[in-house]
């Protein structure tokens, strides 16, 4: 009923992904601890604060919007479902799993997600898998993963098993709230239903990050850090939940998903235009195999 047009699904669906690359940089420089410095913040106040003004935003957005909607007390079962596994789930897992294990570990678990979307639509709704479909998930899946692997190293945390198992279980907690959140979009705007998923998230964020929040300094803060918090705040989640969710009204779960691949590219390409990392042909091969890997999901 409100779907966009596929070049606008695409393009939304785009910079999401490209927010949620630039995010892992953006935690890391926050939240990483090492034995010559403490965390500018830790990983459960920064979900408080990220959930909190991007709920402060939605509600903005929703209030200057000409037709508002009501929510049919029906779904609220379901919104609180793509609450719990979209927004806390989603970014406690991965906000806490980041810390503990490594940005290149991170980034391999994280493409697990399109896998799980596909796993879970066969399972709940019968969605035909083609053959070219999974093709298309192979190459772009050991390609993503060649490219993770050219990364430098950086600061480990102390604990990377439980932090790749915290990961990896963010990602099945990603794809159930792609796929339970679907649905919605058939009845709703993608404002209506971000809007109230946050609303809904808010207070357990808060409740669960309450006590990282009291211990907040942002006397020792930089300008830096300060934009690296206005890039997860408004980049990572205001933006990027906004887009995903209009690409998921329109391609649907599994395309939307599938995009996930191109987070890889664009972290490398970040890095070697900002961070002074070069593009070797290892990475130029994995590139062009994401993109074919992409094209070959999304083909019907």
């Amino acid at each position: 009923m409100f779907k966009k047009p596929q070049h606008i699904a695409i393009t939304c669906v785009l910079i999401a992904n490209f927010c949620f690359a630039i995010n892992f940089s953006l935690v890391k420089m926050l939240t990483n601890s090492t034995p010559n410095l403490k965390a500018f913040i830790g990983p459960y106040a920064l979900n408080v604060i990220r959930v909190g003004v991007a709920t402060i935003l939605f509600w903005l957005l929703y209030l200057y919007t000409p037709h508002k909607e009501k929510i049919l007390k029906a779904h609220y079962g379901r919104f609180f479902a793509c609450a719990i596994c979209g927004v806390v789930l989603n970014q406690t897992l991965f906000i806490g799993g980041l810390v503990l294990t490594s940005t290149i570990h991170a980034a391999i678990l994280i493409l697990g997600t399109p896998i799980f979307i596909t796993l879970i639509t066969i399972i709940f709704y019968k969605e035909k898998v083609t053959l070219i479909k999974i093709i298309g998930f192979i190459i772009a899946l050991s390609a993503a993963v060649l490219l993770a692997l050219q990364k430098e190293n950086v600061h480990i945390g102390s604990n990377i098993l439980v932090g790749d198992v915290l990961v990896l279980l963010n990602a099945i907690a990603y794809a159930m709230y792609f796929v339970i959140a679907k649905p919605l979009m058939a009845h709703y705007k993608p404002l209506t239903v971000i809007r109230t998923i946050f609303t809904l998230a808010c207070p357990i964020m808060l409740a669960i990050g309450f006590n990282q929040i009291q211990l907040l300094n942002f006397g020792i803060w930089q300008w830096q850090h300060f934009v690296a918090l206005s890039g997860i705040v408004l980049g990572a989640t205001f933006i990027a939940y906004l887009c995903n969710a209009i690409a998921l009204q329109t391609i649907g779960a599994a395309r939307t998903g599938a995009f996930i691949y191109t987070q890889p590219v664009i972290a490398t390409i970040i890095a070697v235009l900002f961070l002074g990392d070069t593009l070797t042909w290892q990475k130029l091969i994995a590139a062009i195999l994401i993109v074919g890997g992409v094209v070959l999901i999304n083909k019907k």
